[in-house]
């Protein structure tokens, strides 16, 4: 199943999440998790190429073993995925006559 939010072809559009946390003690301090992803797409040749990057600008607090994903959907329904451990993910598919709009789907979690 894709996620909800599609990227296309040279469209920026990115997801965030906000949190703030305040303790009920002034000693303690506060944080933000303020993780957001940068994805596009882009035609080489014969290969459509999409990609995600996530950008963690948290504060106070250490988030690790992030997980980046990336679908990418031809005009006929071809997919490809790809997920790798770390911020970036990329997938690519060949283009092979299919010509249109392909559509990128990213993901990721911690």
């Amino acid at each position: 199943m894709f996620p909800a939010n599609p990227r296309r072809c040279t469209s920026i559009l990115g997801l965030s999440i906000t949190a703030l946390c305040v303790s009920a003690s002034p000693l303690m301090a506060q944080w933000s998790m303020e993780i957001s992803d940068y994805s596009d797409g882009y035609a080489t040749g014969e290969l459509v190429d999409f990609y995600t990057v996530v950008i963690d600008s948290s504060w106070g607090c250490t988030h690790t073993s992030y997980v980046a994903g990336m679908y990418v959907v031809s005009p006929s329904y071809r997919t490809a995925y790809r997920q790798d451990p770390g911020m970036a993910a990329g997938a690519w598919l060949s283009i092979d006559g299919d010509y249109g709009d392909y559509t990128g789907y990213p993901e990721w979690g911690l």
